[in-house]
């Protein structure tokens, strides 16, 4: 009995405490949470948690089939963001090990950062199930997408009986942004994306389909006030290995999903 109630009072600890953070500041935690798939509740539940709960495409505004939450927080050298993607089917969720770039029609969530706020531009970051990653930088000017620009930073993903979790680690010196300023502003979208009899985009925000412009309807959240540029060089060590294999095609059998050639927005 007295376990219980311990429990309980806790549990109304961490819900007070999430509910008094501001919805539209990321929170400052002196720590680097492990990137390992596995959501540790000592340090995200000190983390803003953030509803993906509607879709965006190809419907405008309704409610998703599945939840998903987003718990996002910085240190002042990286942004931290856990993904806990629920599933009633964790069988049917699209996930393969590919080369990076090369997994944008799996299972996906995500981030959008328009790191200067000034609704022109926006780093994408895409993570499918198993952690592999997609990044490139949308350019609302020009309604084209860089995917040749490869940021470093750290993702893990995994499967699980609820659905998945993915975790990652953004080092803020990938990102340009005004280190000037003290409090920075930032506009943010959290994403999933769905894919199933059809493919659902489904985003943190509400999304008008009448305006064009989608980074300028990201939400705007201040924070970051130790982030400082990085001189955008690093050194990287690298192994790069070698394996070759072969399936016979001709059994009958075949793939277990086939990607279209359609393209949706992000």
């Amino acid at each position: 009995m007295l376990k219980a109630v311990t429990y309980s009072f806790v549990a109304l600890s961490l819900s007070n405490q999430a509910w008094a953070l501001d919805p539209n500041k990321i929170p400052f935690i002196d720590s680097s949470a492990k990137i390992d798939g596995v959501l540790e509740a000592d340090i995200w539940q000190r983390a803003l948690e953030i509803d993906i709960n509607n879709i965006t495409w190809p419907y405008e505004n309704q409610s998703s089939p599945v939840q998903t939450k987003a718990y996002v927080y910085e240190n002042g050298q990286s942004l931290f963001i856990a993904f806990d993607a629920k599933d009633p089917d964790p069988e049917l969720i699209r996930a393969f090990y590919r080369d990076r770039d090369r997994a944008w029609e799996d299972d996906l969530v995500g981030i959008k950062i328009d790191s200067f706020n000034n609704a022109q531009s926006a780093y994408q970051f895409f993570i499918n199930p198993l952690g592999v990653q997609q990044d490139s930088i949308e350019n609302e000017l020009t309604k084209s997408e860089n995917g040749s620009w490869n940021g470093i930073w750290d993702s893990v993903g995994k499967i699980n009986k609820d659905g998945y979790v993915v975790e990652v680690e953004i080092p803020l010196r990938v990102l340009n942004f005004n280190d000037s300023l003290e409090s920075k502003t930032m506009a943010l979208e959290f994403l999933r994306f769905y894919p199933r009899n059809e493919r659902l985009r489904i985003s943190s925000m509400q999304l008008r389909h009448a305006n064009s412009c989608w980074i300028c309807q990201m939400p705007k959240y201040q924070g970051f006030a130790k982030a400082k540029q990085g001189s955008n060089f690093a050194v990287i060590p690298t192994l790069v290995t070698n394996r070759r294999e072969s399936r016979d095609i001709d059994d009958g059998i075949a793939e277990p999903w086939q990607a279209d050639n359609n393209v949706e927005p992000v």
